[in-house]
């Protein structure tokens, strides 16, 4: 119910009472896939306050909770576009019809992990842009 509570206060800009119920979440719940839904309405929470840097932040912990190897400080920056370009050149090879027929996503913690992506992604281009391509590689793996 607390989850619906932080994720009501979000949309209505009360952010001080989207802590105050992720609070309760995060102390009640009895598994990490319970805290999951709220800790992604507190990051976006964050987001909208421009507090970013803790939202990233966050975003990490839950990340690596979910089996995501990732790091703080920031990745260097000529081994991700190293990365980038390996996946660049194995997916130009694939044909529409290949790519179309990926196997579709079953892991729970990957697609939640996916879900952080997406919004650290932006958050990441908003303020801290070395992180970037490190989002964008950990999600195309």
């Amino acid at each position: 119910l607390y989850n619906f509570y932080a994720e009501a206060e979000y949309c209505n800009g009360l952010f001080y009472e989207v802590g105050h119920a992720a609070d309760v979440v995060i102390e009640r719940a009895k598994s990490f896939e319970n805290k999951c839904h709220v800790y992604f309405t507190l990051i976006k929470s964050l987001g909208a306050q421009y507090k970013i840097q803790d939202a990233i932040c966050i975003g990490f912990n839950v990340l690596t909770q979910l089996g995501v190897e990732c790091s703080s400080s920031p990745p260097d920056r000529n081994a991700m576009v190293k990365e980038a370009m390996e996946i660049k050149m194995t997916l130009t090879q694939l044909k529409d019809a290949e790519i179309l027929n990926f196997r579709e996503m079953k892991d729970n913690d990957v697609r939640t992990a996916m879900k952080f992506l997406q919004i650290l992604c932006v958050y990441g281009y908003l303020a801290k842009q070395q992180y970037v391509l490190f989002f964008i590689i950990t999600m195309a793996k």
